[in-house]
């Protein structure tokens, strides 16, 4: 046979509390997954940026390459008419 403890102030305060550092746990738990998952997301922007970058710069390499490629290609052009 148990006995029910009588509802008062102190058994409401209790649970309360209880309730209250639980929710502040969970609540403590969600924001460092949140934070962990915004640095992993800034680290992958970072690597695009960088790769971004890397693409660009190969892009004006192409094409100052091309431009001299060109020119090249007119001057033997130029020789084999001669």
């Amino acid at each position: 046979m148990s006995v029910d403890k009588p509802v008062t102030e102190d058994v409401i305060r209790d649970f309360l509390e209880k309730q209250t550092e639980h929710l502040e746990g969970r609540i403590e738990n969600l924001k460092n997954e949140v934070l962990d998952f915004k640095v992993e997301i800034l680290g992958e922007i970072k690597s695009l940026r960088e790769e971004v970058q890397v693409t660009t710069n190969y892009r004006d390499m192409i094409a100052s390459n091309e431009k001299r490629i060109e020119q090249l290609e007119k001057q033997i052009a130029r020789l084999r008419a001669n």
